[in-house]
């Protein structure tokens, strides 16, 4: 059930990007959502010495890959909870090349009662 599950979601994100933000995803870019919005089983156990992963990334979760109901806040000048930079021919990399991108984090206080 997980295969169909996946793949169910990773065609709602496509559509999410063709029909909304009028853009084309790499399949690693939706991949790398994907994994990124997954939410941990509470199984998982970090420790290298573990052979068996009975879990792999954990559970998919949509609203965690595509946090945002903003789809202007994707273009990386408003605000948001998430940035991505897909691959394209025009911006790939070769051994020794490097892309910097300015991240601006604004952090909020929370006091405890």
């Amino acid at each position: 059930m997980a295969a169909a599950d996946v793949s169910g979601v990773l065609a709602l994100m496509q559509d999410f990007f063709t029909n909304t933000l009028r853009a084309t995803p790499s399949p690693a870019l939706l991949k790398a959502m994907l994994i990124n919005g997954a939410r941990p089983t509470g199984l998982y156990n970090l420790q290298v010495n573990n052979s068996i992963n009975f879990v792999g990334w954990g559970l998919v979760n949509l609203p965690n890959s595509l946090p945002t109901n903003n789809p202007a806040s994707f273009n990386g000048t408003t605000p948001s909870a998430i940035y991505f930079q897909d691959q394209s021919p025009t911006n790939a990399l070769a051994t020794g090349d490097r892309h910097t991108f300015l991240v601006t984090v604004q952090t909020t206080r929370r006091s405890c009662a």
